[in-house]
């Protein structure tokens, strides 16, 4: 059950990407706030998820505390919680700032999406964590195929209660749906969530890609690698404060290069989904049902991806992935320069290229945080190690 609950926290993550994603910017505009503040509005939410990952990673890495994870996790959903609340009263107080305000603590919140890839560190060896890591992002992808349908489902809820503030339409209830669905997770994790050990299993069999000598060592942990000039590589020692530890990490090129990769692959992804509603909105003249199907699409070959991944994790390594995804992602980018000349595109062409684009990122993103959480998961501050290169 403990995985259960892990999982139904990264599907409640994407359900809020495709119900709330497609609604914010007619939200906004009914309220009279400018496209600058639309974009504000998507900004302080990742600001914020910036500003909270070190913090919500440090704490769960705390050997102090009885069930420091499950008290992070609680903790985030309870600060979403209040987010999305207010996020539903904005329409009624007619107050665009609340959705600001609401925006920002959801992505406080959504600090705790990076705490799922800790507990698969702690729960997995590196010789099978490609895996697992790839098989819960496809599982979590199930919710960004439930968004859809809840979004179908409340489209035509539309009631005041009273004179009060309290309004349910199809502009407030992506706010009032994900509270509700926070509440029932919140109670879930108080009642089935374990905490899971601090240090990750062990294996002593070898998969057959791994034999070969030069394979195994280009995947060791790098706290365990030698330097030139002897002795192993230390990132951070009793003495030193986390902060300096994330200093020293950074400063690792071999780490840096992680780094580097998490940032583009989410720099696009984050581009991409930001703009769509948009573009569609004013190309098209879709709506947010449409763009949340448009969503679902991208789920379901984001999932495919993913399946492959995870079908071929056990004779590929990790590298053979990341260099095979930016590949492919690098010729369909220039493809798409050239095909995406015109203001209005085919939408055949548009949606092709945009779901083939995004379908290539998983290629990279899970394979790159595995062999980043394999160099360093021997590190007392693991969780708060992923948590920086998730911030980047």
């Amino acid at each position: 059950m403990t995985t259960g609950t892990v999982v139904a926290l990264g599907c409640l993550g994407m359900v809020e990407y495709s119900v709330v994603m497609p609604s914010l910017a007619s939200l906004l505009e009914d309220l009279g706030a400018s496209k600058l503040f639309y974009g504000a509005a998507l900004g302080i939410f990742s600001l914020a998820r910036v500003l909270c990952m070190p913090v919500i990673g440090s704490y769960s890495d705390r050997r102090d505390r009885e069930r420091p994870m499950l008290e992070a996790f609680m903790a985030s959903i309870a600060v979403a919680f209040v987010g999305n609340v207010l996020y539903a009263l904005a329409l009624g107080y007619r107050n665009k700032w609340m959705v600001l305000v609401g925006r920002a603590l959801v992505g406080m919140g959504a600090a705790n999406s990076s705490l799922s890839m800790s507990f698969i560190t702690r729960i997995t060896n590196k010789h099978n964590r490609t895996r697992a890591i790839a098989m819960m992002n496809g599982i979590n992808l199930i919710g960004i195929i439930v968004g859809p349908a809840t979004n179908i489902l409340v489209q035509d809820v539309d009631f005041r209660i009273g004179d009060s503030v309290l309004i349910f339409n199809h502009l407030s209830n992506p706010g009032w749906l994900m509270a509700l669905f926070l509440a029932l997770l919140f109670l879930l994790m108080a009642s089935f969530f374990e905490e899971p050990p601090h240090s990750a299993p062990t294996s002593d069999t070898m998969p057959a890609c791994c034999v070969d000598d030069a394979r195994e060592d280009l995947e060791a942990p790098l706290l365990q690698r030698q330097v030139e000039g002897g002795g192993p590589t230390r990132l951070a020692g009793r003495s030193w404060g986390r902060a300096s530890a994330i200093w020293k990490m950074l400063r690792q090129e071999q780490l840096l290069v992680h780094f580097v990769m998490t940032f583009s692959v989410n720099f696009v992804l984050n581009s991409i989904e930001t703009a769509l509603p948009v573009i569609t909105s004013q190309a098209y003249g879709w709506n947010a049902v449409e763009n949340s199907i448009m969503y679902s699409a991208i789920g379901l070959l984001v999932a495919a991806s993913l399946a492959v991944v995870v079908s071929l994790s056990h004779r590929f390594l990790d590298r053979n992935f990341i260099v095979f995804g930016h590949g492919a992602f690098l010729m369909l980018l220039s493809a798409a320069c050239v095909g995406l000349r015109d203001a209005r595109p085919p939408k055949v062409l548009f949606l092709g290229f945009v779901l083939t684009l995004v379908g290539c990122l998983p290629s990279i993103g899970a394979p790159n945080t595995s062999l980043f959480s394999k160099r360093v998961q021997e590190h007392p501050h693991t969780a708060l190690r992923l948590k920086a290169q998730r911030t980047v």
